[in-house]
């Protein structure tokens, strides 16, 4: 299985010390230099959680579509975008609305962090999908829509 994935749903797991559910759930993670470059500025903490040998870092080949996207998203996830159209990627991980709904009309499975999550505990890697979302929500200053988490809790009998 071919995964791509924008930045913030590594940053968001490797900060809430549950990255360990994209490897358990994938096996590897493909990423763009460009994702690569925005969690090395986070901190070391990502460095150190990069140098694992189930994410891999590609370049991006397609620099016309890539600039269309550009205009329209932020440098990470049009390049996750369009290394995953050029890897015909099975699933593409992007949390933001936007770069969702570009993913969705260019043919791309898409799910984020708390689709991540869900399938994680449907897979019994993790026990709970609240406690992760709480500290996402209040630790890592993640913005999730109450009704969206309310969903999800449903969805998993949380």
């Amino acid at each position: 299985m071919i995964v791509v994935s924008d930045t913030s749903v590594i940053s968001g797991l490797v900060q809430s010390g549950h990255l360990d559910v994209l490897q358990n759930l994938y096996e590897r993670i493909i990423i763009p230099n460009q994702v690569y470059l925005e969690l090395q500025d986070l901190n070391v903490a990502f460095q150190q959680k990069l140098a694992l040998d189930w994410i891999e870092i590609r370049e991006v080949s397609s620099t016309s579509l890539l600039n269309e996207l550009t205009e329209l998203l932020d440098p990470g996830e049009a390049e996750a975008i369009v290394l995953a159209t050029e890897l015909r990627a099975d699933l593409v991980l992007i949390d933001e609305r936007k770069g969702r709904a570009i993913a969705t009309q260019m043919g791309l499975s898409v799910i984020g962090t708390l689709g991540a999550l869900v399938e994680a505990k449907e897979k019994n890697y993790i026990n709970s999908v609240k406690p992760v979302i709480d500290i996402l929500v209040n630790q890592c200053g993640f913005w999730i829509k109450p009704s969206l988490v309310e969903r999800v809790l449903k969805s998993v009998n949380e």
